[in-house]
């Protein structure tokens, strides 16, 4: 995604899309992160089918993002040739479906603890 510079010269709708967008994707690595401390704090316990629910739910969270490299690289071009109408749209799509991803972090780290 663009640096913050230079949303802050965008419209404040598509600077508020990014903004989400990125709010979004850093949560999901956040649970992502968290899942794989639970799984060796399970695996420490004794717990291996959670520590192997919550290591795979860790591992598919920190894959996630990578999914949606094509979606941001889409909105980098939009930006780069100033079509905001393109971008916004796109930052909107990479916001819902980042929140996505980070809720299924979500789910997938509460049905294994």
């Amino acid at each position: 995604m663009s640096s913050s510079s230079s949303l802050s010269a965008q419209p404040p709708p598509l600077a508020a899309a990014a903004a989400r967008a990125r709010a979004a994707l850093k949560r999901a690595s956040s649970k992502a992160a968290l899942a794989q401390l639970r799984a060796r704090m399970a695996a420490a316990e004794g717990r291996f089918e959670d520590a192997a629910r919550l290591r795979d739910a860790g591992q598919a969270a920190l894959l996630g993002p990578f999914s949606l490299a094509p979606l941001a690289a889409a909105l980098d071009a939009a930006l780069a040739d100033l079509r905001y109408e393109e971008a916004e749209a796109l930052a909107e799509r990479l916001a819902e479906e980042g929140e996505a991803l980070a809720a299924s972090v979500d789910e997938e780290d509460e049905e294994a603890v």
